[in-house]
């Protein structure tokens, strides 16, 4: 079991619900104090036959499973956000929700040490039964231990993404997500017509970026010094019109124009050139993607992933 120290905090969010359960200093005007933490680790699973990912790719004969999460917390009820007062009993029933089979709570952990310079992870979570320990102290503390189950069974860092300029103008850029996270790459020309995206992956797994085609353009297409490559044939995007191609589901969705762009249910398999596309992953280190169009812009957006903290 890990204890929190200075270490990190821990906020567990459920759809508009969101309790911090460690503030950054444990006294006792906390509402909910974790007495020990535990993250558990991805059991790390190996067979013989092929074993496909999402993407229907197959990478190794190994891969990593789900891992368990538990939190033994004391409840004492108190402020929440500093505005409203709130019994122990109001914490627990917020809490205890978050472990129904329908709940997609996840857990974000905020990093507060000199190590990693404040990074922010977040674990997606599904609920396990809990414990609700009744003493002679449950009249004014509340012992509560939760379980909860990561399938992906790794840490997910904040939402990044790069984005190519339109090749008609004339100066490149890369679009960030802030806060940010240096060293990065930026937009460039290849040559004297194609915009080029240079990122770097950090974390220790490999990680599934999603790709977004955006007009107007015809038969878009990228590739990457990795030798990877994705393709359309046959088709024209208008301008503000869009394809999202997700690497880690293998769901290609077409993107009606507004503002921002809408997801529709529209599939553009059809639309791919699976001659030379494939999907793909990318180990952290740096990667270099080319969209030789005319016209159009890429955009990639991807988390990095941890097995720790």
């Amino acid at each position: 079991m890990h204890t929190l120290k200075h270490v990190a905090e821990l906020i567990l969010v459920n759809g508009d619900d969101s309790i911090v359960i460690r503030g950054m200093t444990v006294s006792g005007a906390d509402a909910v104090i974790c007495k020990s933490w535990d993250l558990g680790a991805p059991e790390l699973r190996y067979t013989t036959v092929p074993n496909p990912g999402a993407d229907g790719i197959t990478y190794s004969d190994g891969f990593i499973g789900a891992r368990t999460v538990t939190f033994d917390l004391a409840i004492l009820g108190g402020p929440a956000g500093g505005v409203e007062t709130h019994d122990a009993y109001w914490y627990v029933n917020k809490l205890t929700k978050m472990t129904l089979p329908t709940a997609r709570p996840y857990l974000k952990i905020r990093r507060i040490d000199e190590v990693t310079g404040g990074g922010e992870y977040r674990m997606d979570l599904r609920g396990s039964p809990y414990s609700l320990t009744w003493t002679a102290r449950s009249a004014t503390i509340l012992e509560l231990q939760l379980m909860f189950v990561c399938p992906l069974g790794l840490l997910e860092g904040e939402l990044r993404a790069a984005q190519s300029y339109d090749v008609s103008g004339d100066e490149g850029y890369e679009d960030w997500i802030f806060p940010a996270e240096f060293p990065k790459g930026f937009g460039m020309r290849a040559g004297l017509t194609y915009p080029m995206l240079q990122i770097h992956i950090g974390g220790d797994v490999a990680i599934s970026p999603v790709l977004y085609f955006f007009g107007p353009s015809v038969n878009p297409e990228v590739f990457t010094n990795d030798g990877e490559r994705f393709r359309f044939l046959g088709i024209t995007l208008a301008g503000g019109e869009g394809i999202c191609v997700d690497m880690g589901t293998g769901n290609i969705r077409f993107l009606a124009a507004s503002d921002p762009p809408t997801y529709t249910d529209v599939q553009m398999y059809n639309a791919v050139d699976w001659a030379v596309s494939t999907f793909w992953r990318w180990n952290p280190g740096l990667h270099t993607i080319t969209y030789p169009n005319t016209q159009g812009t890429i955009r990639i957006e991807y988390r990095e992933r941890r097995l720790t903290i």
